[in-house]
């Protein structure tokens, strides 16, 4: 049968990078397109959470909204009505911040919550009825303002 040829000494040495720098230049190259194509995946796979900071004179400096404390009858209320929620954060004196799974907010007024939990409960019930997510909820106004997830 049909023999292969043996490489010679000229052809393998002729495919060998000629000085220690087009080496170097090569390895950095692959290292570095390894770390581009890295960083994209990941920042592609990462969701961002934002956590709302808020200004307090109380203390004097910034505090995280979600230590804030008064939202415990909140939680509860939305415990009994089985709504699944991620946290409870007061705004302000007259807005609540709910933050739904899948990063949803629903945003509330301080008063008359039970009448908003049962429209919330409402809109959600019919949302997921047509098939449809939202992104934020604001039901701090006679009409509630709902903005679908795209």
């Amino acid at each position: 049968m049909w023999k292969t040829k043996r490489q010679t000494k000229k052809h393998r040495t002729k495919n060998k990078p000629k000085h220690a720098a087009q080496l170097l230049y090569y390895t950095v190259g692959v290292i570095s397109f390894i770390f581009v194509i890295v960083t994209i995946i990941s920042s592609l796979d990462s969701q961002k959470l934002i956590i709302p900071v808020i200004y307090t004179n109380s203390r004097g400096g910034f505090e995280s909204a979600i230590v804030s404390g008064g939202t415990d009858e909140i939680e509860r209320a939305f415990r009994e009505k089985n709504i699944s929620f991620l946290f409870v954060t007061r705004a302000s004196d007259s807005a609540i911040v709910v933050t739904m799974p899948g990063n949803a907010e629903v945003l509330m007024k301080s008063e008359g919550i039970p009448e908003q939990i049962a429209s919330l409960q409402l809109i959600i019930h019919r949302l997921t009825m047509e098939g449809k997510r939202f992104s934020r909820l604001d039901l701090r106004f006679d009409r509630p303002v709902v903005v679908l997830a795209k």
